[in-house]
């Protein structure tokens, strides 16, 4: 029976708030659930019981056999592949009895005989256990903390009240409080669900519109409404219609299209606001629907097959439509009661819309689903919002997204092919056990059930582990001592792995199967489908087995993901190395331009990006203008490690061309590094792939040769399949991202223009595209701020539609890229000279200029030029020299010194650019001539402005706003007076330039220069108070 099994639920607790206010919680909960029990739905959690133990509240409910909602769509990944009109009427009525289980809510109405006075009415008093002790001693207490008995609190009921209604809402509305039933509706494929959590569950007297705003402390913002944001009338239920429109249209999205297209729905960037809407006025609190999706919505019921042709009735049509038109609606009513035109629907009458839908299917099959094949239906693709000039405050503009979360993504399709490729013996890859040894407890323990849950204090487990020599005691053991700093602690599963203590971040273990049956096993048990498939070890180092993993990659990125692709180039590299195969291998240098104009246009190649490393001890193998020759017949067979890791590893992905920059480039005197560095951008965009030897240190490390091992490998033993409980071996920030390759400033622009890229580590290796990063364990990862520099196709990821949104992305860029080193830091605004050509490229795109240098857009020029040594960085060197002996960048550019740097950020909208009084170099050039790289630029190099004499503030006491900080706080001592370049000012209406802050460059006399030439040595803002505005400003130029 159900009351056999019971869920546990802790009250959460929030931070910076009184103690009580978690306890109120509880006792809201506790009465929430008592009073919706009396509504004898099937639809909603029963509560069972409540206790409170060591000052912690907890709530017992009828345990969900089948997880959340949001576990109902990762166990069924594909509904859309075998969908029929039968699945879509059990879905219908699914949520149409969710939507009547809200309104059974919604309109609640108080029995008479609880009515007492009309000051308000008593609910039973509830009582609940506190175990001080394992003993589970009960004792009364009189303070919260420690009670038996407590009254629930009276409801204010007004006199005026004619009709007692409690008119309760849900409040927290999405999949994870959306439970699944399997064993009461085992005639449905989804299962009973059921409204779930009620932690926010309020119920209120008065009518919507005259009720004032009420307090939250926990939000989700993901699928509240924008009137929750803008504090209209508080959490009323119009807030459940929001929220259930937005789990609606994702659940259509899952059912139609699959869990991976509801994914790319949900996972995309976003600014203020929420998927659903956005911010029109931040000061007038006013919101607007979310232009791209519902721009996405308009497009479904434009292209999809069950709304065509000619726009054919059908289910998914008419619920989306009542989605847009009535659900996803801004606008509330005046009385949530009774429906206006225009407004966000009520319950009951969203009933009645569902009811006549479903009416509507009974009546004809084909209306639910047509029966067209849906594999090869695409979603919409979501556009990007283009907000509108003049169209409002766009508050969103100077906000760019990136989240800087990990998260694992279902992976198994794929996994399970790689285990049918003839290279993997999977066998080579298990422990030579073949069980783990288990105490009683693990023996037990399911990790394929969603409710998993281990809850134990450090010493058990240590008892078990020593007593026992249980495998799995002494993993979670490991863990916690590292994640928890309490003696009790909890393990549940979080993204195929278990987490400690609801920690956040990735779990702290991984769970994974192998697809291998346990001969033992009895054949009727099927294999757990919810765990992803991985290799508990990975294979030896450049075996056949490590390089067919590599080419499932490269064969499943070519067939699935059309943006990765390497389309026909038009531009090839100069040289590129012919290794031949592996049946007849050659190594000889190859000029494009020689080959046959069809083996050309068909030519495909890798590219190697790795760290040439200090010589000595790592040997610099290169091509020159005494050997080049020699190389075009016959590279030797001699070369440094990476070098020949490279060729082997190339040869083995069937590919017969190779680029190395040290032996397709020209080195040294008479060379060609100059014009080649120019096409960085063309080399690795166009390569096939990248392979990236991300953990050596020079040519002779080489990359094939790893020292990987795993921390821990324990299989649980359910009879059907091995399963694996595994510390984390998939790390591609430590590995790779802060590996010493990706230290290198050259490697930053050949990752960013490469369209896929495989990266050895020591630990594994791993594949990077635009469709995320997949692990040699078969695991496969995303995080979007890490995927701007994937992209396939950058920059158009990290773009942003807005002026300001792109301001963000191009500093962030130069602010990683200017902390990176360099074996000659002369080459710093060369080895990013590609990055800027799609820049700018892009911007000219977007109607802006395409013109700009070292690190300087005309477009952001004010804001170019405000960049300041970083925090932790003692002075910027200003460079001698420029590449090949050339002149180094002007000192107004921050490619001009080595040191890390950060931007000066103004506030949005708040600064008049003076570009009446600062002048660039290239501002001359014509806009019709073709668009140069810094590499390639050779006009002037200096910026002209006028300069004013100022008085630093903070040195004279005074008591003004001034910031200035100095590229070499020592060095400038000594360089005589001096002046101020004004790049713009504060606009505050009715106030002079001396009264508003100024942002300025701090520019002293070059020496041994004529005396109108200058050079920057700072940047900050200055109070207008301490410029001389009175003398007339002398023209300079700064060089």
């Amino acid at each position: 029976m159900l009351e056999d099994k019971k869920s546990l639920a802790q009250i959460r607790e929030a931070t910076g708030v009184p103690k009580s206010a978690n306890f109120e919680n509880w006792k809201r909960e506790i009465k929430a659930l008592k009073i919706f029990n009396g509504l004898h739905s099937q639809h909603i959690v029963r509560g069972m019981g409540a206790f409170k133990y060591k000052r912690k509240y907890y709530i017992l409910m009828e345990w969900a056999d089948g997880g959340d909602l949001q576990g109902v769509w990762s166990k069924n990944p594909s509904p859309h592949m075998d969908l029929t009109a039968a699945k879509v009427a059990q879905f219908l009525k699914q949520f149409r009895e969710l939507a009547n289980a809200l309104n059974l809510m919604h309109d609640y109405k108080i029995p008479d005989k609880q009515i007492s006075t009309p000051r308000g009415l008593k609910i039973m008093e509830q009582t609940f256990i506190d175990h001080e002790s394992r003993g589970g001693t009960t004792k009364s207490k009189n303070s919260h903390d420690q009670h038996v008995h407590f009254e629930v609190p009276e409801i204010e009921v007004t006199n005026d009240e004619p009709d007692i209604l409690e008119n309760w809402r849900h409040g927290d509305l999405k999949p994870a409080n959306i439970c699944s039933f399997v064993a009461e509706d085992s005639s449905s494929w989804l299962r009973r669900l059921k409204l779930a959590d009620f932690g926010r569950a309020r119920q209120h007297m008065n009518k919507t519109g005259k009720r004032p705003n009420t307090k939250e402390q926990f939000t989700t913002y993901a699928y509240d409404p924008p009137d929750v944001w803008a504090g209209l009338s508080g959490r009323s239920r119009g807030v459940d219609i929001w929220s259930f429109g937005c789990v609606l249209l994702e659940s259509l999205i899952w059912l139609f299209f699959g869990l991976d297209e509801l994914f790319v729905f949900q996972n995309r960037t976003i600014t203020f606001g929420s998927l659903y809407w956005s911010v029109r006025s931040m000061h007038l609190k006013i919101a607007k629907r979310n232009v791209a999706t519902f721009e996405w919505i308009k497009q479904l019921l434009v292209e999809d097959p069950e709304c065509q042709p000619n726009g054919r009735e059908s289910v998914l049509r008419d619920l989306v439509q009542l989605i847009r038109d009535k659900l996803l609606v801004i606008k509330l009513p005046d009385d949530y009661d009774i429906y206006e035109n225009g407004c966000r629907i009520n319950c009951k009458s969203l009933v009645t819309e569902l009811d006549r839908i479903i009416e509507r299917g009974e009546q004809d099959p084909s209306y639910l689903f047509s029966g067209h094949s849906r594999a090869e239906v695409t979603a919409p693709q979501l556009p990007q919002a283009r907000p509108r000039h003049g169209s409002g405050e766009r508050f969103d503009s100077y906000i760019h997204d990136f989240e800087d979360k990990w998260h694992y993504v279902d992976d198994t399709p794929f996994a399970s092919r790689v285990l049918q490729r003839p290279a993997i013996n999977i066998s080579k890859l298990l422990p030579k056990e073949t069980s783990s040894v288990l105490c009683d407890s693990c023996e037990s323990v399911d990790l394929n059930s969603p409710n998993f849950e281990i809850k134990c204090s450090l010493g058990q487990l240590r008892r078990r582990k020593e007593e026992e020599g249980c495998e799995l005691c002494s993993i979670l053991l490991r863990v916690a001592e590292k994640d928890s700093d309490r003696d009790w602690v909890e393990f549940d599963i979080a993204e195929s792995g278990i987490r400690v203590n609801q920690g956040p971040g990735l779990p702290a273990l991984t769970i994974r199967r192998t697809g291998v049956k346990d001969q033992k096993a009895s054949s009727s048990n099927a294999l757990p489908m919810d765990v992803q498939i991985g290799f508990p070890r990975i294979p030896k180092g450049g075996s056949l087995a490590h390089f067919d993993i590599m080419q499932a990659w490269l064969d499943d990125c070519d067939e699935s993901h059309k943006e990765c692709r390497v389309t026909r180039p038009t531009s090839f590299p100069t040289r590129v190395i012919d290794v031949g195969t592996i049946e007849l291998p050659s190594l000889r240098l190859v000029e494009s331009a020689s080959l046959p104009e069809k083996e050309r246009n068909s030519m495909r190649y890798i590219a190697l990006s790795y760290p040439w490393g200090t010589d000595p001890p790592h040997q610099h193998f290169v091509s020159d203008k005494t050997n080049v020759n020699a190389h075009m017949e016959e590279i030797p067979n001699k070369l440094p490690q990476t070098l020949a890791d490279a060729v082997k590893t190339t040869r083995h992905l069937k590919t017969r061309y190779l680029w190395i920059d040290s032996l397709c480039i020209i080195q040294g005197p008479g060379g060609d590094f100059a014009q080649e560095a120019d096409r960085m951008e063309t080399v690795f965009s166009s390569a096939y792939c990248v392979i990236a030897a991300t953990s050596a240190d020079g040519s002779t490390s080489g990359f094939l040769n790893r020292t990987s091992k795993r921390e821990f490998d324990a299989q649980n033993g359910k009879p059907s399949s091995l399963i694996f409980v595994d510390e984390p071996l998939d790390d591609f920030e430590g590995d790779v991202l802060k590996g010493p390759l990706n230290q290198r400033g050259w490697v930053f622009q050949e990752r960013a223009l490469a369209r896929r890229t495989i990266h050895f580590t020591n630990n594994q290796t791993y594949w990077e595209c635009g469709d995320g990063i997949r692990c040699e364990t078969l695991t496969k990862m995303k995080n979007t701020r890490v995927g701007f520099l994937g992209d396939p196709n950058f920059p158009s990821f990290g773009m942003h539609d807005s002026k300001g949104g792109n301001i963000v992305f191009y500093e962030d860029l130069y602010e990683q890229y200017s902390k990176l080193s360099f074996s000659k830091i002369e080459d710093r605004p060369f080895a990013i000279s590609g990055l800027e050509q799609r820049l700018t490229q892009a911007l000219k795109e977007k109607g802006g200029s395409d013109r700009g240098y070292w690190g300087i857009f005309d477009d952001y020029w004010g804001r170019g030029l405000l960049w300041q040594r970083a925090t932790g960085v003692d002075k910027m060197i200003r460079l001698t020299k420029g590449a090949n002996g050339g002149d180094p960048a002007p000192s107004w550019s921050w490619e001009g010194f080595s040191g890390g740097i950060t931007f000066m950020k103004p506030e949005p909208r708040t600064v008049e650019w003076l570009s009446n009084e600062v002048t660039l170099p290239w501002s001359q050039i014509h806009s019709a001539q073709s668009r140069m790289t810094t590499a390639s630029y050779h006009g002037e190099r200096w910026m002209r402005g006028l300069a004013r004499y100022f008085s630093p503030g903070k040195n004279m006491g005074a008591n003004v706003n001034d910031d200035i900080i100095y590229d070499d706080e020592a060095g400038c001592l000594n360089r005589g007076p001096l002046k101020v370049l004004i790049i713009g000012r504060m606009k505050v209406e009715g106030r002079s330039r001396e009264q508003v802050r100024n942002y300025v460059l701090i520019l002293a006399s070059k020496k041994s220069a004529p005396e109108d030439v200058y050079e920057r040595i700072g940047a900050g803002f200055l109070d207008g108070s301490l410029i001389s505005f009175e003398k007339k400003a002398k023209s300079v130029r700064v060089e």
